[in-house]
């Protein structure tokens, strides 16, 4: 009777925590890496349309309109991504998830960047700059943010 109540009391300990590691994993692990991964989509598309968003006044309003909506599609995802970690401030107060207020950055950021990729075309100078000068410090911002080499570096 005593081996049945050790082998009983093994099972339910052995389910118990099988139970909470799937717990973990399902709402506080996948979240952040989704998160992780919406970050690593966003660094990959600001190096790899790097070319097109400096020098949109060359290129066809079609490809600058692919480069502004799937400039817009991250940062949207990453602020979703974000939102959907239960805990979320208090993992980001542990360093386990990136902040709201550099979510909000990177995401005000991206936005910059598809506005002025548009006035490219214009020359518009804001901030007495030229728009492919602010472009180039506005993913630099990013890039910094998110601990990744500049563009000059990248």
């Amino acid at each position: 009777m005593e081996t049945l109540s050790t082998a009983a009391t093994t099972v339910i300990i052995g389910i118990t925590v099988y139970a909470l590691s799937q717990i973990l994993t399902k709402f506080i692990i996948e979240p952040i890496y989704e998160q992780r991964k919406a970050i690593g989509e966003i660094i990959d598309a600001l190096v790899f349309y790097s070319l097109i968003y400096q020098n949109s006044d060359v290129f066809e309003r079609a490809k600058i309109d692919e480069v502004a909506n799937t400039l817009r599609q991250k940062g949207s995802n990453l602020r979703a991504k974000s939102h959907a970690i239960p805990g979320y401030i208090a993992l980001s107060q542990f360093g386990l998830a990136l902040p709201q207020k550099e979510v909000n950055t990177i995401c005000k950021s991206l936005n910059v960047i598809c506005f002025l990729i548009y006035d490219q075309k214009k020359q518009v100078k804001l901030k007495n700059m030229e728009s492919s000068q602010l472009i180039y410090e506005e993913a630099n911002k990013i890039f910094t943010m998110l601990k990744f080499p500049s563009l000059d570096e990248a």
